[in-house]
């Protein structure tokens, strides 16, 4: 569809969840968005907004959206608040711009004008990169400090309080906060003595209107938002071996979530090797409940850990695989006694919307009844194993349909751009060459740009090898189909012998949600796909042991 020259498509930006559920920050961007394009005389087409990190391209659906309707000509004109809510990393940018350039759309920023000629490129590549290299030089100084202090023996006094505890800054230990410790000493108590549940501890502190780690370390009010006790709040408090009294530094690290990328906001938090952990004197953190107590908290809670242990006393088979039709938050599994409440009567079983247990937010998502989905689910996966042709069909369109086109353009793009820089380096190296003993010679200014040009290319490469990466997970997964293809044979014939733990690998293998309300058939769907990246390894993994399970 041919774009409308006279309107434009506004796209904004936060990085956290927190941000949009404030909503000042999205708002006040798309306010200004809307006056900036009615200024330049343009309707608004549609607004995006996203939250997610700025550090990612290729991983945000509205942003990969957007791209496709640039792509495909239906967009006129973007306008952003700022660059940094386009991408926060300059090679990105570059990548959008030139995309945008290429597509002949227009690309306008409220904060600040776009130059696209060289010069402004560069500037705007200095400036981000700057910032980038300030932040990760920031990052560095501060964990060497941290490293070097636990070395030594000695807790550092940055972050936020743990929970039970506050930190007697001047001697470098901790101090047991008496009110929370309290808590601690109740919530080991009950789960390792007396055998509740995760679930049952957070529902009976939330009743209770007990403020959580976060708020209390906080010193907040303890209001509706403060006491949200969440099941897996009370598990990293049972796993945590500060509470025996162990201090254990150097445990964690952040990692980007795609290789290459520098850690930050969109990374994830990892556990570093034993080897690298970095135990400090005893006495640092004087201990709240004993070892004993504190093994007999944390076997409890394994007893409890798993699908397939939550599911001993009845087994839910779409459990953590549905969703709320009205919504989209995930459904839980529940029950009722039948007849008004009357325990000989039976129990009903049921799926319920998990926003009922979030304070003035229930949506109006009905209760799906659980046997009946369930068998109905399964079902419908029987009908597309006993079917391998189906699966045939999508590996062979696949293949043929190829890598995703956004990864080849931008391929190309990164490439184009490594062998630029390496000719504006080459020139420079020659004039660098031709120049002999001229004292006149600017030799540090030509110094700089070589560097400047070699760090500018090196981060182009390392965009080259990313991408390059996306494409081979991607020829990866489609090999992997082979394997799929071979499961649906092998099983077709024996689908019904199934057991319950053999349906939930067959469920995984093909990643199957199912989106529901109510008892209506027509008000559930369900949804699965030949996984893609790293989940295809998985799959056919969990293919293999489906079939060992029924061999």
């Amino acid at each position: 569809m041919p774009a409308v020259q006279n309107v434009c498509d506004v796209y904004v930006r936060v990085s956290t969840r927190g941000q949009e559920q404030d909503g000042t920050s999205l708002d006040s961007q798309e306010a200004a968005c809307r006056a900036h394009a009615e200024a330049l005389g343009y309707g608004v087409r549609r607004m995006w907004r996203e939250v997610y990190s700025g550090a990612e391209l290729w991983d945000r659906p509205l942003l990969s959206e957007l791209r496709a309707a640039i792509k495909a000509g239906a967009v006129a004109a973007v306008v952003c608040y700022a660059t940094d809510r386009l991408s926060r990393d300059p090679i990105h940018l570059a990548i959008l711009v030139e995309e945008c350039e290429r597509a002949e759309v227009k690309l306008h920023f409220v904060t600040e004008p776009l130059d696209t000629s060289p010069e402004g490129l560069l500037i705007n590549y200095v400036k981000g990169y700057a910032a980038a290299l300030e932040r990760v030089r920031t990052r560095e100084r501060s964990l060497r400090g941290k490293h070097r202090l636990a070395l030594t023996g000695k807790l550092h006094n940055s972050g936020p309080e743990k929970y039970g505890w506050r930190r007697d800054r001047e001697r470098r230990v901790r101090v047991i906060e008496e009110r929370e410790a309290a808590v601690v000493r109740e919530l080991f108590t009950r789960i390792g003595l007396e055998r509740w549940s995760l679930h049952r501890m957070a529902v009976e502190l939330k009743r209770r209107r007990e403020p959580t780690p976060r708020a209390s370390v906080r010193g907040e009010l303890p209001g509706t938002d403060q006491c949200l006790w969440r099941p897996p709040t009370v598990q990293r408090i049972i796993r945590n071996s500060a509470y025996r009294g162990e201090t254990i530094a150097w445990q964690w690290r952040s990692a980007p979530l795609q290789p290459g990328k520098p850690a930050g906001r969109g990374a994830t938090v990892i556990r570093r090797p034993e080897e690298e952990h970095i135990r400090l004197p005893e006495g640092i953190t004087p201990p709240i409940v004993s070892t004993d107590l504190w093994l007999a908290a944390n076997q409890s809670v394994e007893a409890q850990d798993g699908r397939f242990a939550r599911n001993i006393e009845r087994p839910y088979l779409l459990r953590g695989r549905i969703c709320c039709a009205v919504c989209g938050m995930p459904m839980q599994p529940s029950w009722h006694h039948r007849s008004g409440g009357n325990p000989d009567s039976g129990r009903v079983y049921t799926y319920r919307c998990s926003s009922r247990r979030v304070p003035n937010t229930p949506c109006a998502g009905k209760v799906v009844p659980a046997d009946a989905i369930d068998a109905w689910a399964w079902e419908e996966v029987t009908q597309r194993l006993r079917k391998p042709e189906l699966i045939v069909a999508e590996a062979r369109r696949r293949q043929e349909a190829g890598s995703d086109p956004h990864l080849q353009a931008d391929l190309a793009t990164a490439r184009r751009n490594v062998r630029e820089h390496e000719r504006q380096q080459q020139r420079l190296v020659q004039r660098y060459a031709t120049a002999g003993d001229d004292s006149r010679f600017p030799w540090e200014l030509v110094e700089r740009e070589v560097e400047r040009l070699d760090a500018e290319r090196s981060r182009w490469e390392d965009t080259v090898a990313e991408i390059e990466g996306r494409i081979a997970s991607h020829e990866r997964a489609r090999a992997h189909m082979e394997s799929l293809v071979a499961y649906c044979e092998r099983v077709a014939s024996k689908l019904d012998a199934f057991d319950f733990a053999a349906r939930c690998l067959a469920l995984d293998a093909f990643n199957v949600t199912v989106t529901a309300t109510g008892k209506n058939v027509d008000d559930w769907d369900l949804d699965g796909e030949i996984p893609l990246q790293v989940k295809a390894e998985v799959a056919a993994e969990v293919a293999g042991n489906a079939v060992e399970l029924i061999s």
